[in-house]
């Protein structure tokens, strides 16, 4: 989402494609208020690398961040880690979303790491 075009649209249409994008990435399984914690998170003018999980094990061991790299959490409840210790995701029936940066390289791409619990996508 870093081309020319997308830099310039306004910050809602930027936002509105945004929220197209997480609701064709979590397969329309976040509510409303759950996208916008997100959207209130994630700075426009970032690029993000978008990764969306249902399953609880993946998701913690994307917590576990490599050295450099700092987390944030925006939704839910979940804490992600440095070095040797585990990340974890304190509820698996709801989601969680983690914005993530390599802090030592200033045009690293952002990650932005969802969880989605199986009984949503099952719900669908």
């Amino acid at each position: 989402m870093n081309n020319e075009a997308f830099q310039l649209l306004s910050e809602e249409e930027k936002n509105t494609k945004f929220k197209a994008i997480l609701n064709t990435r979590t397969g329309g399984c976040l509510s409303n208020e759950e996208l916008k914690h997100i959207l209130l998170a994630v700075s426009a003018n970032k690029q993000y690398c978008i990764k969306v999980y249902i399953d609880k094990d993946a998701f913690q061991s994307a917590l576990q961040l490599e050295n450099g790299y700092r987390g944030k959490t925006i939704l839910g409840q979940a804490l992600a880690s440095y070095g040797t210790s585990t990340g974890e995701l304190y509820s698996c029936t709801r989601p969680a979303a983690i914005i993530s940066h390599n802090q030592l390289d200033e045009n690293a791409v952002y990650h932005l790491l969802i969880f989605i619990p199986p009984e949503r996508i099952q719900k669908g």
